[in-house]
């Protein structure tokens, strides 16, 4: 299959999920994305910046402009706290509330304009899941967008799978998200059955992961160690599932999108050699360790030294760790250590995949 753009969409085999915020943004546009990748991205607000003078889908389709393909969701899953950005807590609110909302902001003309946004259905899996909803989006979707992705996870498993089943079409996009859930035992069983409908469909299996789990902290990490509980796994083990590609979180937590907390200097590094993330930690609540102690102990570390003069040059992540180690940049702001370690990953995919 071949888009209009020239993209052949089967050869694809790694998609980062991304929140559309500020240093997920950043690590996105700082990677020249091959056809090896297609993004996912959560839309997670109705702007960027309560100051935006423009609305998230036109900053999405200004900033991705040149991706062939983009597959974008509206990630209802998201739990509300009392500390989750009011930001989010308005709009993830609003979309759960009236399926209609989801509706009407996928038919966006801006974005079926495009022919590149490929919408993504999903369910929230905290609550009964709602077949009525799932049917409803298909159906007005359908009529705008050439081809469809569906969003499974393993709560209420049945339930969509039995829905879906008769809704998937031939070059649409099937996706199994299983959370930090272990993909080679208990969500095993559930494999087969969506490997071989997107297979009887002529349709694309996409299994979903969040390698980091949210209770790893910086503070129990030994530097220049291997970080053992970050299973990266599913990199290779997708296919032996039968799925024709897989994706992750780029190399961060999938997080709540909270606001506060006291800061926490870490970082961690990824090699593609060996498919295993590398910690390294500051002092809890001394920003300023970010500069004084995480630059030259990542710069002096094994897997630093393994990374081309070119990786360096050209990887927004690692560039920006030498400029901070030369004082062309500030170094002390947690969330853009966040932004390294995704547009290392990234790049790193890149040349390794």
């Amino acid at each position: 299959m071949i888009s209009k753009r020239g993209m052949r969409l089967e050869d694809f085999t790694y998609v980062p999920v991304l929140r559309f915020r500020e240093q997920e943004r950043k690590a996105l546009k700082s990677v020249n994305m091959s056809n090896k990748m297609v993004p996912l991205i959560e839309m997670v607000s109705e702007k960027p910046r309560s100051n935006s003078k423009e609305d998230s889908i036109q900053h999405l389709i200004n900033e991705t402009d040149g991706m062939e393909q983009i597959f974008i969701d509206i990630p209802i899953y998201l739990s509300v706290k009392r500390n989750t950005k009011e930001s989010t807590i308005d709009f993830i609110n609003r979309m759960k509330s009236d399926v209609n909302q989801r509706i009407g902001y996928y038919l966006d003309d801006r974005l079926v304009g495009e022919d590149r946004f490929i919408p993504v259905i999903s369910y929230d899996p905290a609550i009964p899941f709602n077949e009525t909803s799932l049917k409803q989006l298909e159906f007005s979707l359908r009529e705008r967008y050439g081809r469809l992705g569906f969003r499974i996870y393993p709560t209420y498993f049945q339930e969509a799978f039995t829905s879906i089943k008769d809704l998937l079409q031939k070059q649409d996009f099937l996706f199994f998200d299983v959370g930090e859930g272990n993909h080679n035992t208990q969500n095993k069983r559930f494999h087969e059955s969506l490997v071989k409908l997107a297979s009887t469909k002529d349709a694309t299996s996409i299994i979903i992961r969040s390698a980091v789990p949210k209770e790893l902290t910086y503070t129990g990490l030994t530097n220049n160690e291997v970080v053992g509980s970050i299973d990266n796994s599913l990199l290779k083990d997708y296919t032996h599932f039968g799925y024709d590609a897989f994706g992750d979180y780029a190399g961060v937590k999938k997080d709540d999108i909270t606001e506060g907390g006291r800061i926490s200097p870490g970082y961690f590094l990824f090699s593609g050699e060996y498919n295993l993330f590398y910690g390294f930690k500051g002092e809890f609540n001394r920003p300023a360790t970010f500069t004084s102690l995480l630059v030259p102990e990542i710069m002096d570390s094994k897997v630093w030294k393994t990374l081309s003069k070119n990786h360096k040059e050209n990887c927004y992540g690692c560039r920006s760790i030498i400029e901070i180690s030369e004082n062309q940049r500030s170094g002390n702001a947690q969330s853009e250590w966040k932004g390294y370690t995704m547009a290392h990953y990234l790049y790193t995919l890149e040349e390794f995949l």
